[in-house]
């Protein structure tokens, strides 16, 4: 890794337009994890190994899912990402992280808009999730079959009435 082709990869960076998905050079254009690699000088890749693999996953994941405005700003963290891969421990650490934030953040943020605070409040009360026995006790906690259950009846519920709305319409 040279510095100077790194301080310079980062100033070209602004110029740069990250797409979706993974592309086979770099003339076809760069998402997130592939402009890393190129900040690094490294091999045309969307893994480059100077980068944690739950980062990278996560990242590859958001690079394919933000629209294009929200996607651009992605480039404001690519930096940090080089060099940030790192034990085992540190990986799983990670992980667990990102499944904290989706479970207690993310998910109420979700059954709030179906109008379903008890369990939108049930999650945020969580305690965090930092190892094996915290994620088996948010799972748990989860039940995943009530709030499918409430999802699905909003579902079908809402069907029924677009199928009704669907018919009053007349030309």
């Amino acid at each position: 890794m040279n510095a100077i082709v790194m301080v310079n990869r980062i100033r070209e960076l602004k110029a740069v337009t990250l797409q979706t998905g993974g592309h086979q050079t770099r003339k076809d254009g760069m998402c997130a994890m592939e402009a890393v690699a190129w900040i690094v000088d490294g091999p045309h890749t969307d893994a480059p190994e100077c980068v944690c693999l739950i980062i990278g996953a996560y990242v590859r994941r958001l690079n394919d899912i933000m629209p294009d405005d929200r996607r651009q700003k992605l480039k404001l963290v690519l930096p940090s990402l080089v060099n940030s891969a790192g034990s085992k421990a540190l990986e799983l650490k990670r992980a667990f992280k990102i499944t904290d934030v989706s479970i207690r953040t993310w998910f109420p943020i979700y059954f709030e808009r179906i109008d379903r605070m008890d369990i939108a409040n049930g999650l945020r009360n969580l305690a965090p999730i930092v190892d094996s026995e915290s994620a088996r006790a948010a799972r748990a906690a989860l039940d995943a079959r009530a709030a499918l259950a409430a999802l699905d009846a909003r579902i079908w519920d809402s069907s029924i009435e677009l199928i009704e709305e669907l018919v009053a319409m007349r030309d």
